[in-house]
């Protein structure tokens, strides 16, 4: 569950989406009060993480990636190039747009580009000014309780160091999130989440500050569009 773009500081506001072709099996997309989940947290996590925010690390991969990184990617479906995800060719652009965004950018040996930046963990809504959890550590740190712990080992076991992995979130100190704060938030979420089985021709307009979304697994063909504004 995310908001969107919640690693950023001007996140979407809204978010639109149409029941294109519905899954034979499963495909729903879960929606989460976000301001049920800020509730819902322990105090000393919520307060943990009001006082510290959270930093954020991208890593892309660049153009020398290789035979093993490129292996590695392919099998976790996870990792994208920084030309990909920024449009260019141009690593002076890259550093632009993240200076503008008030990130920071490290080239390593194969050009690839390991992105931070830091923010705060919670938001006021802007028109409301209620409190939200507005983050994305629950999707840029697994847990062996969100994925499983098989997955969870296969995947710490391809990325050992999280400055290689495609997503990983911190204290706004630096400091690792430990698991029972990461176990607390997503059971929070998950009370805070409901769901619906999608119909073709289904419209669903969503604050973005308000609700988090995420996907469930599915079978068979499915195409859901999304607009972002």
């Amino acid at each position: 569950q995310h908001n969107e773009m919640a690693y950023l500081p001007d996140p979407p506001r809204a978010m639109a989406f149409f029941c294109q072709i519905p899954a034979e099996q499963g495909g729903e997309t879960p929606l989460s009060d976000a301001r049920l989940i800020y509730k819902l947290l322990p105090d000393e996590v919520r307060s943990r993480f009001e006082a510290k925010g959270v930093r954020y690390h991208r890593h892309l991969y660049g153009p020398r990636r290789n035979p093993v990184s490129r292996a590695l990617s392919k099998l976790t479906e996870l990792h994208c190039s920084w030309m990909a995800a920024f449009a260019t060719t141009d690593p002076a652009e890259v550093e632009r747009i993240c200076a503008q965004q008030g990130a920071t950018v490290r080239w390593n040996w194969e050009q690839g580009a390991l992105i931070s930046n830091s923010l705060p963990a919670t938001r006021e809504h802007p028109e409301t000014g209620e409190k939200v959890w507005f983050n994305h550590v629950s999707t840029f740190v697994t847990t062996p309780q969100l994925t499983g712990a098989v997955r969870w080992l296969l995947y710490h076991a391809i990325y050992p160091r999280w400055q290689r992995r495609p997503f990983h979130a911190a204290y706004g100190d630096g400091e690792l999130i430990i698991l029972r704060d990461l176990n607390s938030i997503n059971r929070a979420i998950e009370a805070a989440t409901v769901r619906f089985p999608w119909q073709r021709g289904d419209c669903l307009f969503v604050d973005n500050f308000l609700v988090a979304h995420g996907r469930m697994p599915f079978r068979g063909p499915r195409r859901i569009l999304v607009a972002i504004h």
